[in-house]
């Protein structure tokens, strides 16, 4: 995260609905692997006078990434205060594993998925919880290779092939 100290940036977010998440796709039979960036928080850096990036520096970012080298890659977006956070991490994964699928799904994520999907390198945003939402994407994903087969998931926004976003109905 990136910002004032005072703000809070150091505590402690365990992302409990990406372990579920997880879980629930490492059931289906997938490999997971899961990459909490704040359990770093001990890593902290200037980046302006007053303004501090805490977590997992880039350099590891890319390095687990181009280990792994994963097919879809979900990132979690829930505070717009740190929206660019999220793209920051999206833009080192599309560097690396340009052709993969990026699912965005979280808080903000979900109050504002036109704008997520709006700014680059997102393929689906998931609203509310993804439990259901994300098997089905993973699940047509794998069988397709294909992204058009993502088109009509309840719970989705997705850009369409003409670059023009589509909302799904919510789950």
């Amino acid at each position: 995260l990136t910002g004032e100290l005072e703000a809070g940036i150091t505590n402690t977010k365990v992302p409990l609905g990406l372990a579920y998440l997880g879980a629930i796709i490492e059931e289906w039979g997938a490999e997971v692997r899961i990459l909490d960036c704040l359990a770093d928080y001990d890593v902290m850096v200037e980046v302006e006078k007053g303004k501090f990036r805490v977590g997992t520096s880039e350099e590891d970012i890319k390095k687990q990434i181009e280990e792994f080298r994963p097919d879809v890659v979900g990132v979690n977006c829930s505070y717009s205060m740190y929206e660019q956070d999220t793209f920051d991490v999206i833009k080192i994964i599309r560097e690396i594993v340009p052709e993969c699928l990026v699912i965005c799904g979280g808080a903000h994520s979900s109050a504002d998925p036109e704008r997520v999907i709006g700014k680059g390198g997102v393929d689906v945003v998931i609203r509310g919880e993804a439990e259901y939402t994300v098997r089905e994407i993973i699940d047509n994903y794998s069988k397709e290779k294909d992204r058009s087969s993502l088109n009509d998931i309840e719970g989705t926004i997705i850009l369409d092939k003409n670059g023009i976003v589509k909302i799904n109905p919510e789950r």
